[in-house]
């Protein structure tokens, strides 16, 4: 099985620039990826609402709506089902943000995450962890 990690980043970035991200999300779905986002990541873009809002095309009904449809392709798990790899997450993590996705990456037998973020694959570089950007992504459904 085919499992890859999104950060909250990933999933924010589908509801500013919408199309291109959900299109990517469904086919690596579609592709039989099986994708995973740590629950608290639904709770973070709740907190970001404003900040989101001001970016996007989209209002915040159209936003949860999204994110309901997000909920089909994407399995939010809770933090119950991988916290036991925590610490050794925050061994491997410059930044303590960036510990969930490597938490339940390392639950999973090191799946790869999907992040932007340059200081994350950095760190997870060394442990054999593969952190891949949306270019990246973008080869794996062509």
């Amino acid at each position: 099985e085919r499992i890859l990690v999104i950060d909250a980043n990933v999933l924010v970035s589908a509801l500013i620039k919408g199309e291109f991200t959900l299109q990517l999300i469904y086919s690596l779905k579609n592709s039989g990826y099986k994708l995973v986002s740590p629950k608290a990541v639904l709770e973070e873009i709740k907190e970001n609402k404003e900040k989101i809002l001001k970016y996007s095309e989209f209002s915040w009904e159209e936003i949860e709506f999204i994110l309901k449809v997000l909920g089909l392709a994407v399995e939010f798990t809770p933090k119950e089902k991988f916290e036991g790899y925590l610490e050794e997450a925050k061994e491997i993590c410059s930044d303590k943000n960036d510990s969930p996705y490597v938490t339940l990456s390392l639950s999973l037998g090191k799946a790869p995450i999907w992040s932007n973020d340059k200081e994350l694959k950095e760190d997870c570089e060394e442990v054999g962890i593969k952190v891949l950007s949306t270019e990246e992504i973008k080869l794996l459904v062509v």
